[in-house]
């Protein structure tokens, strides 16, 4: 009985479902911005990132390790500078090869993004709590999936 129950409750929701689906139409979602906005909000994002992390975790290391840590964090901001404007060059062109320089750049951009934090990890997860290391993980992943989102705005094959 109560099964019986559980399987026209799920068929009253799909037919609901449904029925408001045809009543809505096909819902689109625009991009309210583009895709250089999209680039500078990843580079300041980044670049908060690093900063919080300079001056939360910067003390807990040698200051070789330190200089590494600025050096990797001055050229992830050289990479990102270069990526917002390839970026807003070819949305101000529109040409095929200032599309192809961008992706190229985003492409570098984020596997020097994966190796530094790898590197940024070895340094650090010895001097950090489990929930730090949690969070830095997080933040990483983040970072990553804006990255990956970035790249999927960026159009292919021009």
């Amino acid at each position: 009985m109560l099964r019986r129950t559980v399987v026209k409750a799920t068929r009253i929701a799909t037919v609901l479902a449904l029925a408001s689906a045809l009543l809505l139409g096909p819902v689109t979602i625009a991009h309210a911005t583009t895709v250089a906005d999209d680039a500078k909000s990843l580079r300041n994002s980044v670049g908060s990132l690093t900063q919080d992390y300079e001056r939360d975790y910067g003390s807990r290391v040698t200051p070789t390790e330190r200089a590494e840590l600025t050096t990797m964090a001055a050229q992830a901001r050289r990479e990102m500078n270069g990526l917002v404007g390839a970026i807003r060059k070819a949305e101000r062109t529109d040409k095929g090869s200032d599309w192809r320089t961008a992706r190229d750049l985003h492409s570098s951009a984020l596997a020097m993004a994966q190796t530094r934090f790898d590197r940024a990890a070895t340094l650090l997860r010895p001097r950090l709590s489990i929930r730090e290391q949690l969070a830095a993980y997080s933040d990483y992943t983040r970072t990553l999936q804006e990255f990956e989102r970035l790249g999927q705005r960026l159009p292919a094959g021009r």
